[in-house]
């Protein structure tokens, strides 16, 4: 597109852009052969802790396709910069729970150098990185989604885990965004991330997003770490399977599907 020809002459690792409308998040998105490269560098190539926002070296752009889930990461800087803000949507980060983030900024832009793209947040995620702190969710693995069940699979992970519902609904055949950054509010020691996650609008849906339905989870599926620290253990599964079309009667021949509580 004409908005990003300039910048992609000075640097052809531009894929895309992504912007969250109130938020310092309005970066341009690299891309290079590993995850590695932009980890310290900034668009011009100049080294910095900050890095930039990056795609996984994995997904796969074209002027005519985008991968089934987009992965970004981008760093938790102090100063409030790069991914950041994403943490603010961790109902709990300023002890008294507030969805103000998420109702503020439901929604994320995020553009290939070809096309525009606006996405719905339907979740965020706290996780560890680390086996010996509980079963780890590899999230970052899912690039690809080959069929329904996978689908539904990932997406029961996802939402056990999430730390506030939503009314964004959800079907096979939607393509996912999934937004990562380090936070360690258990400590440096214990590696983990805060993840957002969206869904593209449809072709013919509204952009808008009824933000006064979203609630808290009381009791998401956390890592064992977690509640030898803070005490507790999951109350299962509560989030309203109805909002991923075909999920009820996926569960019906898979009652098991997603994730199961944490070995305590």
């Amino acid at each position: 597109m004409s908005q990003y020809e300039e910048k992609y002459t000075e640097n052809e690792d531009l894929i895309g852009w992504i912007k969250v409308d109130g938020t310092p998040i309005d970066y341009p998105v690299m891309q290079a052969e590993d995850n590695e490269y932009y980890l310290y560098r900034e668009f011009d190539l100049t080294e910095t802790k900050k890095g930039s926002i990056f795609a996984d070296s994995k997904c796969t752009f074209t002027s005519r396709t985008r991968p089934a889930n987009t992965i970004l990461y981008g760093h938790n800087i102090a100063d409030g910069s790069m991914f950041a803000k994403l943490t603010e949507y961790y109902p709990w980060k300023h002890g008294a729970a507030t969805l103000s983030q998420y109702t503020n900024y439901p929604t994320v832009q995020f553009d290939t150098i070809w096309e525009e793209g606006t996405y719905k947040i339907f979740a965020a995620i706290y996780v560890n990185t680390m086996e010996e702190h509980g079963e780890v969710f590899k999230y970052y693995k899912q690039r690809t989604i080959r069929n329904e069940g996978q689908f539904y699979e990932y997406i029961a992970k996802i939402m056990d885990r999430s730390v506030f519902y939503t009314d964004v609904d959800l079907e096979y055949g939607d393509e996912l965004l999934t937004l990562s950054t380090c936070y360690y509010p258990l400590g440096k020691e214990v590696d983990s991330r805060f993840v957002v996650f969206a869904r593209r609008v449809r072709e013919g849906e509204s952009a808008e997003v009824d933000t006064s339905k979203a609630y808290i989870n009381t009791s998401p599926l956390y890592f064992d770490y977690y509640y030898r620290v803070n005490g507790g253990s999951w109350a299962g599964r509560k989030w309203d399977t109805s909002k991923v079309k075909g999920f009820d009667d996926y569960l019906k021949d898979f009652p098991n599907s997603g994730a199961a509580a944490p070995t305590m």
